[in-house]
């Protein structure tokens, strides 16, 4: 699905069902079935009554949810244990090397694996106002590749987080207060386009110490801890051309 495409989905979609729904199209299309969204912190302002903390919206297999939280595994699942630590989106393969793992957390992604999920990656997600969560794809099948995918699917995520964030009111819809300057902007327009702050400041004619300075303003009006969920926040407010 293209970028547009997926944005203006998520700007029509009038429940959170819907978000979720053009989120699991948009992963299908990249051979990714399964879905887990999960509040890492703050469960119950995500008004999420369908499943035990942390999930608050799922799209896997019915066998492995009912097993996940019969044995527990919440409390000892390392995707959710290590996500915040890693800070950037990784596939679950590279976990026993990004953390050191007890034999209780490979255990899980065992199991996961057992249960149909066979490859994996998650995505951190740390939205305005301390709305921590994160966003989990998996697929059935064994020899995808999909970590060429990493990217694009990581600014999904983010731009759906927004979207669920606001919509829900964990977070309220309202523009910055000091609204972006042009050169904000196209900052964080190049940045949508997946460059560096380096290449950033080589097309604007700028050092990169003031595409920098320019990124960390657009953050702070924005309320955006990261980079990633400044550019989804203004793209989904409408503040970028893109």
């Amino acid at each position: 699905m293209k970028l547009e495409v997926f944005l203006a989905r998520l700007r029509q979609a009038a429940t959170t069902d819907a978000l979720f729904g053009t989120l699991e199209e948009a992963a299908g299309r990249a051979g990714l079935e399964y879905l887990a969204y999960a509040a890492l912190k703050d469960h119950a302002r995500y008004g999420a009554p369908a499943h035990p903390a942390p999930a608050v919206m799922l799209a896997y297999p019915q066998d492995w949810i009912a097993r996940y939280f019969d044995q527990g595994y919440e409390k000892i699942d390392p995707v959710l244990l290590h996500t915040i630590g890693i800070g950037m989106p990784y596939l679950w393969r590279w976990l026993p090397k990004l953390r050191a793992l007890d034999p209780n957390q490979v255990w899980v992604l065992a199991e996961a694996r057992d249960a149909g999920l066979k490859q994996g990656m998650t995505v951190p997600l740390l939205g305005p106002a301390g709305a921590r969560a994160l966003l989990s794809y998996a697929t059935k099948d064994e020899v995808s590749d999909i970590e060429f995918r990493l990217g694009r699917l990581g600014l999904y995520a983010a731009l759906f987080h927004v979207a669920f964030v606001e919509m829900t009111g964990v977070v309220r819809g309202n523009l910055p207060a000091e609204p972006l300057r042009p050169m904000e902007r196209a900052c964080l327009e190049w940045v949508a386009e997946g460059k560096t702050a380096w290449e950033v400041a080589v097309i604007l004619g700028i050092s990169e110490a003031t595409a920098r300075a320019y990124l960390r303003r657009a953050r702070r009006k924005l309320r955006a801890p990261t980079l990633a969920m400044a550019v989804a926040r203004a793209m989904h407010l409408g503040l970028l051309d893109g």
